[in-house]
């Protein structure tokens, strides 16, 4: 007696068996990627602490126009000693002054007579120094010197804090420190405890003014205020027990 199979009716069957088995595959895959990652845990700590600047950064600006070229370096020249007086007499050491060479243009001058060639120029005259409060107190006083026929424009003073290298490391201990207390509480409310540190990332230093939130991707140096407030981050991945 021939035997036949009818695949009508057993291979419903068998496609919805090795369905489930595939399914059953895919659910042990995925539960053991969940475990494997929930060994870890990864979280940013921030460190930060108030600096006084200690350098200073002061450009002064003096310009001419001229319809020569001899006249208007004569004029700069004289400008520049004035200058150079004046900052020695009020204690600004050579060392600290730097000066930049003439910048030298002909733009158009539109005057009631006619249109006329005239030669502009510009120098630039920069103080840097560790005596802050020294180049605060020049600083109110050299537009005293416009009274006597130099152009002058004065930028605002720059400040700056020389041992922010120094700084960056211990703000990052401390940025580290803040993230194993935030991983701790987290992971204490999982019944988890934290291990040893798998890796940790630095991130930029943020040198802001006092209470604001100037902060940038690739960090920030304000150098308007005295008072600054520099801030680290750090992100640190933690194996969990």
């Amino acid at each position: 007696m021939d035997i036949k199979f009818s695949t009508e009716k057993w291979l419903p069957s068998l496609i919805l068996s090795l369905g489930m088995v595939v399914s059953s595959l895919i659910v042990s895959s995925t539960l053991y990627k969940i475990k494997r990652m929930d060994n870890t845990i990864t979280v940013t700590g921030s460190a930060k602490t108030r600096v006084i600047s200690d350098q200073v950064r002061w450009t002064i600006s003096i310009s001419r126009i001229s319809p020569t070229l001899s006249e208007g370096y004569s004029q700069m020249a004289k400008d520049l000693s004035k200058i150079k007086e004046f900052l020695n007499k009020n204690g600004i050491q050579e060392k600290e002054v730097e000066v930049t060479q003439i910048y030298t243009s002909q733009p158009w001058l539109y005057t009631e007579r006619a249109d006329r060639m005239y030669f502009q120029f510009n120098q630039s005259i920069i103080v840097s120094s560790m005596e802050v409060d020294k180049v605060l107190s020049v600083a109110g006083k050299i537009y005293s010197l416009v009274p006597e026929g130099v152009n002058i424009t004065a930028s605002n003073l720059e400040f700056y804090y020389s041992k922010l290298p120094e700084l960056r490391v211990s703000l990052l201990n401390d940025a580290m420190i803040d993230a194993k207390q935030r991983a701790t509480m987290i992971a204490k409310s999982t019944g988890r405890k934290v291990g040893k540190v798998k890796s940790a990332k630095m991130g930029v230093v943020q040198v802001m003014a006092p209470n604001t939130i100037q902060i940038s991707d690739y960090g920030t140096y304000n150098t308007e205020s005295r008072e600054k407030e520099v801030m680290i981050t750090v992100q640190a991945t933690f194996y969990l027990k």
